[in-house]
Formats: C-alpha cells, structure tokens, sequence
C-alpha cells in the first residue's frame, strides 16, 4: 500500500496536468499488476469522449475508422455515459461485456472476460469522468482499493474543470473585447516606457503609414515633429494628471500633436496603467493611447451622410467644405467652378436632406454621426425646419445671408 499511496500522491500533485498522467498510470500498472488504466471523460448530453489517457502505447478513443476502434470506441462511451458513482464490474453493464472485453483484449493480448472495472471519478451536469481497469486473477479486489484511493481526486478534477471553464471564459472575453478594438475609427495602441508597441489596431497603423505627426521606427512609436519639440514621453510625462489611488483611476492626459503638413493635429488621450506583475517586472506601467485623427473623422461623418442622402461626389466636397468653416466663394475658388454652380449644388443639398439654412445642414452632418461609444455628438439645440429661438440663426463667418436659401 505505500507504493499506492505513493502513486495517488503524484496523481494528487499532477491533477491539472493531464499530459502527465500517461507516465503516472504506466507506473500504476507496472506496479500493481494491472495491464490496463485508463481514465475517459464524456460530453453526457451529446455521449462524444472529450479527452483519453492511458497507460497503453496507443489511446483507446482514436480517430481511426477501423471496425476495432469504432467498437472500442462506442463500448468505452457507452459504458461510461452509463456509470454512476463508484465501482462496478462490465458483467452489471448488460450488453457491454462481450463488446467491450473483446475489444479491450485486442489490447492487451489477454481474453479475460469479466474482470474489467468501471469507476466513476467525477459526474456533473455536462462532464462525466470514469476510471477503467483491467486486472489479473489475484488482483480483482485490486480494482476497488485504487478507486477508494483516487476518490480523493474528485475534488481537484472538479476545481481543474470550473479553472478550464474559466480561463475559456476569459480567452472570449479578451478576444471578443480585442476584436471591437480592432474595429474601431479611434487609433488604440499600446506601448511601454520605452516606447515600444505592444498592442496596434487597423485605424492606429493607418496614421502611422501616414508618418505625419507620428511613425514608426523600428517596433517604437515616435513623433516626426521638427528638431527641438518635446518627444511623445516627454508630452505623456508632462501632460500626465496625477493618479488617484485612493479611487483606483489611473493617471491620464490629453494632447495634441502638430502635424508638419500643415492638416488638423492628431488629438490623443493617454491614460497610464499599472501592468500585471505576471506578465512585465513589477512596477513597469503601459501606456494607452487614444489617437482621433481629425480629418478621418470628417470624411467619416460626410460618408455616412453621403450615403443616407444619396449626394453626388460635388454636393459631398460642398458639405466638406462648410464643415470646415468654408464658404460658398471659397469652395467655388478652390473648386474652380462659379459662384452661381455652388449656390445651385446647395440648393439640391437642401432639396434631398429638407434643410433650410447652412446651419442647420451642418447640424445635420454632425448629428448624423454616431461616436465610438455608442451616443451621438452633442449639438446646439438647432433643427432643420425651425430654430429653437425666434431670431435667425447666425451663420458662419464668411457666408453670405443671401445663400441661406440657396438663392
């Protein structure tokens, strides 16, 4: 009994290990005079094996399409979709011990019919775990000591499938939650002290290909403003609010990057996050950076638009460029087109979407986009057919009170 013991405290220590337990059951077997242990777990509701260890040379659950494996296979899950707790002999099983001990003796060379053993190990609502054993003549009673002894496992096998079930819940929740990231029209990347990238989404790498305001050398992330600016850790560690401990928020900034080609700058939240000990040194932070690149925002909001009110590539560079606190001669300069040609390009505009002033179609545009975070932007309480006040809505700077009406 020493060895025994011996035994089921390895099996006790290596319980969630299962690629160890082939070399504990072979030891088992060679010890104990037992030619066969195996240990099986079955799916009850759809009665498929889930895993298989045995102290054999091949698995006894195999892929294989053989006549022999297929009976083995459909014996083994048939006896062990019928077993409850505790120990019982194939011969209590009716119709399985011809089926069974044949195919089992095809094994282990022997024909010895009526001393296999089936033990139930574990049983929930899904998962059924049972334990077989083939024994010589001397060693019948055998079979039920070892169960006695393995019966301590139950609780660790039950404590190794909530674990499993867990780290799959969280492996879904990470990658379900990784994936949105990956969609997002905000740039998301993640880096180290050192400036080197852990994480990237799609939007991210797309303002960096751009290598205006930031890029990529090598695996860091730094900034291509002119010589003499401060660097992308110098503004993070300057801009950074201190860390309020006492509530768990951690410390964050917001600000801009100038862009040398002279377009809108790249705006960035940056929040800085304690890591996990288990996955960097202790004490070693990250740093998520938030990137809204202004001008992809725009042309966003002008898709979605375009496509709900169906303009045309003309009406759409019109609207851009009100957006942009254009006007009408303006647009019809850089255009190279007249005056006359604008003003009748938003008179259609206001035909398709029912506007009635620049105003309120630029309300229009900017309510018509949804923001990452699911709510929509906020805007002044204007509407399209009638204002909230009274007075006539003031217009921007350098459109003309003529062209309200597109007239």
């Amino acid at each position: 009994m020493e060895n025994l013991n011996e035994l089921v405290a390895r099996i006790y220590d290596c319980a969630l290990d299962l690629s160890r337990w082939p070399g504990i059951l072979q030891a088992i077997a060679a010890r104990q005079r037992i030619d066969l242990v195996h240990i099986l777990a079955v799916d009850r509701l759809q009665e498929t094996p889930l895993f298989s260890v045995s102290n054999l040379g091949e698995p006894l659950i195999a892929t294989s399409k053989s006549p022999r494996q297929s009976s083995l296979s459909a014996a083994l899950v048939r006896a062990a979709a019928a077993t409850r707790a505790g120990a019982v002999r194939f011969e209590q099983l009716p119709g399985l011990e011809k089926e069974a001990g044949c195919a089992l003796s095809d094994h282990i060379g022997q024909a010895a019919l009526g001393r296999f053993a089936v033990s139930g190990l574990l049983e929930t609502d899904r998962l059924k775990v049972c334990l077989f054993m083939h024994a010589s003549e001397p060693h019948k009673q055998f079979a039920e000591r070892v169960y006695a002894s393995l019966s301590e496992l139950q609780p660790h096998l039950a404590r190794s499938l909530a674990l499993a079930n867990r780290i799959e819940t969280l492996k879904f929740k990470s990658h379900t939650a990784w994936d949105l990231v990956a969609r997002l029209q905000t740039g998301v990347i993640i880096i180290d002290p050192q400036q080197m990238i852990l994480h990237i989404n799609k939007e991210a790498k797309r303002i960096i290909a751009q290598k205006d305001g930031l890029a990529r050398r090598g695996k860091r992330l730094v900034t291509t403003q002119r010589l003499g600016t401060p660097g992308l850790m110098e503004l993070l560690r300057s801009n950074l609010a201190p860390a309020d401990g006492a509530n768990g928020r951690e410390a964050r900034a917001m600000f801009s990057i100038a862009r040398p080609s002279g377009r809108r700058p790249l705006v960035i939240h940056a929040r800085e996050i304690p890591n996990d000990p288990f996955t960097m040194p202790a004490g070693t932070p990250v740093f998520c950076l938030l990137i809204r690149d202004l001008e992809a925002q725009r042309l966003s909001k002008l898709t979605a638009f375009s496509h709900a009110f169906k303009l045309t590539p003309a009406e759409e560079r019109l609207i851009l460029a009100l957006i942009s606190d254009g006007s009408l001669k303006s647009h019809a300069r850089d255009e190279d087109i007249s005056e006359e040609t604008a003003r009748w390009h938003l008179k259609n505009i206001f035909s398709k979407t029912d506007c009635r002033s620049q105003v309120g179609l630029v309300n229009l545009v900017h309510a018509s986009a949804i923001q990452d975070d699911g709510t929509a932007e906020k805007q002044p309480r204007t509407t399209c057919r009638r204002t909230v006040s009274r007075k006539r809505p003031l217009l921007p700077y350098g459109i003309s009170r003529f062209s309200e009406n597109g007239t």
